[in-house]
C-alpha cells in the first residue's frame, strides 16, 4: 500500500482518507453511468487533528511557503500524500462532487476504533 516509506500512524490516516476518496470516486462514476446521480458532496469525518488541520490549514501555508514549514524551514511530513490529496480533491471538485472535513473529537470515535480493531485480525 504504501512501499519504501515509513509506517506511522498519520501516514495509514491519509491512506485511510485516500483509499475513502477512491472508494467515493468509483461509486460517483457508477451512479453517473445509472443515472442515478443526485448533486451531493461528501464529508470525512476523522478524530484526526493531523489530517484536517494538515489539508485545510497547513497545507495552502507550505504551499505559499515553497513546501516549508514556517516554523523550521524544513519540509512537513508526509509531503508526497498531501500532495496526493490535494490533486485528488481538485480533481473531485472539478468533477462537482465537494469534499469538506469535519474533525469529530476523540471520544466520539470509539466505535470506529472497535471497528479498525476487529478488522486488523
Amino acid at each position: 500500500v504504501d512501499p519504501g516509506s515509513s509506517r506511522t500512524s498519520q501516514r495509514a490516516e491519509l491512506l485511510g482518507v485516500l483509499a475513502g476518496l477512491d472508494m467515493f470516486t468509483k461509486l460517483d462514476m457508477y451512479e453517473r453511468l445509472d443515472g442515478d446521480r443526485e448533486d451531493y458532496g461528501w464529508v470525512i469525518c476523522t478524530d484526526s487533528e493531523y489530517v484536517v488541520k494538515g489539508i485545510t490549514e497547513y497545507y495552502p501555508a507550505w504551499k505559499a511557503n515553497d513546501w516549508m514549514r514556517a516554523n523550521s524551514n524544513a519540509p512537513p511530513a508526509n509531503l508526497d500524500l498531501f500532495h496526493k490529496l490535494d490533486s485528488t480533491l481538485r480533481s473531485m471538485e472539478v468533477s462537482s462532487i465537494p469534499v469538506g472535513f469535519w474533525r469529530i473529537p476523540r471520544e466520539h470515535n470509539r466505535l470506529a476504533d472497535q471497528l479498525a480493531a476487529q478488522g486488523s485480525f
